[in-house]
């Protein structure tokens, strides 16, 4: 079969899409997977700890941060669970847009 140049390179830029559209994909769910271990081990690291234990062993002073002491667990929790959802939907936010743009 005699291609020519114009439909060389369409199919020349179509594989380049469909690579493209891979290696996305299996970026998007190796970032998923990893979300996922790290959310699994936060929540079993707190649950280690029994309820109004502090993690550090001694209460909150002045010169200590407030977080660390009694019942303040719950609460660092939800924040670094919080921050990591909302790093994940941004990623993922900014992948939809460059996927869309091309």
């Amino acid at each position: 079969m005699n291609y020519s140049d114009e439909d060389a390179l369409k199919e020349v830029l179509e594989r380049k899409k469909t690579v493209t559209r891979k290696r996305n994909a299996k970026a998007s769910a190796y970032l998923a997977g990893v979300s996922a271990i790290l959310f699994a081990a936060l929540v079993s690291v707190i649950s280690l700890f029994p309820q109004g234990s502090s993690v550090s062993g001694s209460t909150a002073s002045v010169y200590g941060s407030f977080l660390l002491g009694r019942q303040a667990g719950g609460y660092v929790l939800v924040s670094v669970i919080a921050f990591i959802l909302g790093v994940t939907v941004t990623l993922v936010c900014i992948r939809y847009k460059n996927t869309n743009d091309k």
